[in-house]
């Protein structure tokens, strides 16, 4: 007889039984899961923050791809565990910000910047070029 059940993970009401002909005996994860996508989010948790056999990345990747439609079901420890997971493994991407309407001020902060990495690799030369007295930089990379 089959028992009623609830999910560890969205609270979900289901009934299985392990020793029942119309229940596939070799799904002993319906124990404690509804479903499969309960039970590879646990397994996802579990990896990342119990037994260290994932990256915070890697479980941000996997997270990414289940399903968290039913997330303001899932329990607090879980949830608060999933948060965690989706705000530090998100990829970090930083912008500078440019002004455009000002393109000649822009230039000469790039031309510093650039030069102040390649100071030491500049050496200045003078030459004379038809009685013109000129100076070039010859930058060494």
């Amino acid at each position: 007889m089959a028992k009623k059940r609830k999910c560890i993970i969205c609270s979900t009401k289901y009934e299985y039984c392990r020793n029942c002909s119309r229940y596939n005996p070799e799904e002993t994860w319906r124990n404690l899961f509804c479903s499969e996508n309960c039970m590879n989010i646990f397994n996802i948790v579990s990896k990342c923050n119990d037994t260290k056999e994932i990256t915070v990345q890697e479980a941000y990747n996997e997270l990414s791809k289940a399903d968290l439609t039913k997330k303001s079901q899932f329990n607090e420890h879980i949830l608060t565990e999933i948060e965690k997971i989706l705000s530090d493994g998100e990829p970090k991407t930083s912008i500078e910000k440019i002004d455009d309407s000002n393109e000649e001020n822009n230039k000469k902060t790039f031309i510093k910047k650039t030069s102040e990495k390649k100071k030491e690799s500049v050496k200045e030369t003078t030459k004379v070029v038809e009685n013109k007295t000129t100076t070039e930089k010859i930058v060494n990379d």
